[in-house]
């Protein structure tokens, strides 16, 4: 039983591995994707750096790591598409975080988003809900 439950940890620590190197452009990405994979990036570090702002009334969110995780984001799209592009990637990546909340409000918007980025296996901006 102990051997299965070790395997288990295992093949998940492999599996985050995998996701957040995928997530960080660290694993090769097709060419055809590349402009996908900038708007992701853009999204990405729009949503991080809404958090605080957005999600603070609802959850315990960590400023600092989601700071530090969006830097990283950042650092990742400048060094692989350049500032401009990347620069741009944020602008549109903010204009639809604005219009997904004001649409649907921060109360569905930051779930969604503690949901994503658990998906790419980004932990620790999102805590439990305030008291």
């Amino acid at each position: 039983m102990r051997a299965a439950d070790a395997a288990q940890r295992k093949e998940a620590a492999v599996l985050r591995t995998i996701a957040l190197a995928m997530c960080f452009g660290l694993l090769a990405v097709p060419a055809q994707s590349q402009e996908n994979r900038l708007k992701v990036l853009g999204d990405r570090a729009a949503a991080l750096n809404s958090m605080d702002i957005f999600c603070g009334n609802f959850y315990l969110v960590d400023k600092l790591e989601a700071q530090k995780w969006a830097q990283r984001v950042a650092k990742e799209a400048v060094d692989r598409f350049g500032l401009d592009s990347y620069s741009k990637a944020l602008n549109d990546g903010s204009k639809t975080a604005i219009e997904q909340i004001k649409a649907n409000g921060a109360a569905i918007w930051c779930p969604m988003q503690r949901e994503n980025l658990k998906k790419a296996g980004i932990r620790g901006v999102i805590g439990g809900n305030l008291p």
